[in-house]
């Protein structure tokens, strides 16, 4: 598993090629619109994995294991890799351990993202 670790923004600007200073702002656009997306989905994560439904909580992992490697916030990525495959499984043993990780892995992306905003 990769060290729990939140973002790193060169890293994203030179996968999108845009490495450059002057689009950064681009950048932070396109992480701001996941950080808005996770917050939507992780409520509704939650209310899958109360529910039990395996097939649910299986598209909003791997919709969140996408978006976090798209963004290179790998820790996020792996966590939702692991809970995908459990509900692919209908093993649902660790779902609130994983989601509790997950919560935190978010947290380190948005401190991340406020800290590497300052520099």
């Amino acid at each position: 598993m990769p060290e729990p670790d939140g973002l790193d923004a060169k890293q994203l600007a030179q996968n999108l090629g845009m490495d450059d200073p002057d689009f950064m702002e681009d950048v932070w656009d396109i992480v701001d619109t996941y950080i808005e997306d996770t917050e939507t989905r992780l409520p509704i994560l939650e209310q899958n994995i109360t529910a039990l439904d395996h097939e649910k909580v299986r598209q909003e992992a791997h919709t969140l294991k996408g978006s976090s490697g798209s963004i290179c916030a790998l820790h996020m990525r792996e966590i939702a890799a692991q809970l995908e495959t459990d509900a692919t499984q209908q093993s649902h043993a660790r779902y609130m351990e994983l989601l509790q990780d997950m919560k935190a892995a978010f947290d380190l992306v948005k401190a991340d993202v406020t800290r590497q905003k300052t520099l």
